[in-house]
């Protein structure tokens, strides 16, 4: 008899600075800095098949979506729009990071069959350079900015 896996959902929200990360069914939200080397060490962090949403961000959301992408989880780049949406839908009044990190992986474990994945093709490398390099910065936010994303 075949096992079912259980695939993990997380919402993020980012900011230019940091993001905040949840677990879907967890209260706690992690605060990361928004650099590829704290990002990637959450990364490393997760066991086991897992899905991401993040709400498009022009380019602040790149650099998570991208490395998730390579760490093997599904993301799913979501119109700030469907998540306001979600938000009024389920009665949510509380508009903070934090919050936002649980509602969205609240909506990407409810709704992921719904969802088209954003492919990796859609990504690119979003530029933050290495880990020794110090703070992170876009190499090349003007063409980023404009890219289009598959809703």
């Amino acid at each position: 008899m075949a096992q079912a896996i259980s695939v993990i959902s997380y919402g993020a929200d980012v900011d230019s600075r940091f993001i905040q990360i949840n677990r879907h069914g967890e209260s706690a939200v992690h605060k990361i800095e928004n650099s590829r080397c704290a990002i990637r060490a959450w990364l490393k962090s997760i066991t086991g098949a897992g899905r991401l949403a993040v709400e498009s961000t022009g380019a602040y959301h790149m650099e998570l979506a991208d490395q998730a992408h390579k760490a093997g989880l599904t993301v799913y780049v979501v119109n700030p729009r469907a998540i306001q949406q979600y938000r009024e839908g389920v009665s949510q009044r509380a508009k903070n990071d934090r919050c936002d990190a649980r509602l969205i992986a609240r909506y990407v474990d409810r709704e992921h069959e719904e969802l088209r994945p954003t492919h990796r093709s859609a990504l690119g490398s979003a530029g933050l350079g290495n880990c020794s390099s110090g703070a992170p910065h876009w190499s090349d936010h003007a063409s980023r900015s404009s890219r289009a994303w598959p809703e």
